[in-house]
């Protein structure tokens, strides 16, 4: 078990504070244990439980949650007042702070560490725009993100220690362009992750078994499968993965397709259902793939029996599904309630949907879950608007409109079957309009990304 270990980490923090090898460890540890979803729990007496065997209730996964959201915050403030120039102690109380929801601490230690870091702060503005997002100021955030876009390169994070965390900073900014529904910025975050990940590798002398550009490729699958759009880059994204695995040998494939998972994935839950890519990743790859993927195909051979019957008994699921050495995102859950409501099962397309809210996405690592929510809410509201609640449908309605005021073009058929959506339920086009709301040409039209069919539409 993880308790003894745990336990030693501990004791040797209280003999050496200033020794950094158990503040990584105890850090690693107690984030998993602080998750919404975490699949430890730190029990009293510095106990380590597996979540999925500790007999715990809501009460009691509470209680541990909070308790391990403490104790890492403790964990982390010693960590830099041993070591107040590490920009590992550095990232680990901000990720404390991120975590318990105190953004106003985050930016009070970006501008503490600012000050030790001798001008060797790449990141900073990345830092300071996440808090800002993770705090609600979402277009001060975006601001400042764009203009550090707009003037940074790759070559001014040479000098910086902590490659991983580095990287992992400048990603985390892209949920802020995915919430807003900006494409074209996330792309440009996620380019630039990848350059000084490339970067660090080259001056470390890392020579990579694998594409250089594997990483990139997954988070920019992440991004378009998000937003079910757009299906050319979707497209591109899971042909340049594919191309990489054919030629490659056989114990690295497994990795090389999973960077294109999430885009062949994406292609086919996204209107138009294109199958292609799923078929070719499960031909090349050989393993089977998430049952609501399976559904998904089903439904795209007007098999609804098949679907109903995959999708049944199917429960809730960590959100990453292994792919032999790789990893590829599946939106589980939000693939569950398409195909239930495709299925005609409003009620159960709205359990399947429970929970996914911002209180569960991380803002402090790359998450493309904050692109996902309008189409969320959009299924949402559809389910609501069949099921007859027309108030609750408005509700959501309106929060697709209202987080996506700026989306890119290629996610205006979301935009325009969220407005149709609010006109039959007696809103006008003027009383949008004066809500500041993005509203397309007529709203008419579907295609692009949009979840299946509004009430009174056909496809």
């Amino acid at each position: 078990t993880l308790t003894p270990a745990y336990r030693a980490f501990r004791r040797a923090l209280a003999l050496d504070p200033g020794y950094a090898l158990p503040y990584f460890h105890v850090n690693d540890l107690l984030r998993a244990a602080s998750a919404a979803r975490p699949p430890l729990l730190l029990l009293p007496g510095d106990s380590i439980a597996d979540n999925g065997r500790a007999p715990a209730g809501r009460d009691a996964l509470a209680a541990a949650i909070a308790r391990a959201r403490r104790e890492w915050l403790a964990q982390a403030r010693a960590w830099v007042v041993a070591q107040p120039g590490t920009r590992h102690a550095h990232f680990a109380l901000l990720d404390a702070h991120a975590r318990l929801g105190d953004h106003s601490a985050a930016l009070t230690e970006i501008e503490r560490f600012r000050g030790s870091s001798g001008g060797n702060y790449p990141e900073l503005p990345f830092d300071r725009a996440t808090a800002r997002f993770a705090a609600g100021e979402i277009d001060q955030g975006a601001e400042e993100l764009a203009r550090a876009l707009d003037t940074l390169t790759a070559g001014q994070f040479a000098r910086a220690e902590a490659a991983e965390e580095v990287v992992r900073a400048i990603a985390a900014s892209a949920n802020i362009y995915a919430y807003q529904g900006d494409l074209e910025r996330a792309r440009r975050v996620i380019a630039l992750a990848g350059d000084v990940s490339r970067q660090f590798d080259s001056a470390m002398g890392v020579r990579l078994e694998l594409p250089r550009e594997l990483e990139s490729w997954r988070m920019l699958g992440e991004l378009y499968a998000a937003f079910g759009a757009p299906a050319p880059s979707l497209r591109r994204v899971w042909e340049a993965a594919a191309e990489a695995g054919r030629s490659a040998p056989a114990a690295r494939r497994p990795a090389i397709l999973a960077s294109g998972g999430a885009a062949a994935v994406g292609l086919l839950a996204a209107a138009g259902g294109d199958t292609l890519a799923v078929a070719e990743l499960r031909r090349l790859d050989g393993r089977p793939l998430a049952p609501e993927v399976d559904a998904l195909l089903a439904l795209s051979r007007r098999d609804s029996l098949a679907a109903r019957q995959v999708i049944a008994g199917v429960a809730a699921r960590p959100q990453r599904v292994a792919a032999g050495e790789g990893y590829y995102t599946v939106f589980y859950r939000p693939l569950a309630a398409q195909v239930l409501y495709a299925l005609g099962d409003y009620a159960g397309a709205l359990r399947a949907l429970e929970g996914v809210d911002p209180t569960e996405l991380e803002p402090r690592q790359f998450d493309m879950r904050w692109g996902i929510l309008p189409r969320v809410h959009l299924l949402r509201a559809l389910a609501h608007e069949r099921r007859g609640d027309r108030d609750a449908a408005a509700r959501e309605y309106h929060a697709v409109l209202t987080q996506w005021k700026r989306a890119d073009p290629a996610l205006h058929p979301v935009l325009a079957q969220a407005g149709r959506g609010l006109l039959r339920l007696g809103e006008t086009t003027e009383q949008l309009t004066a809500l500041g709301y993005q509203l397309t040409a007529s709203m008419e039209g579907e295609g692009g990304c949009s979840v299946g069919p509004s009430p009174g539409e056909r496809r």
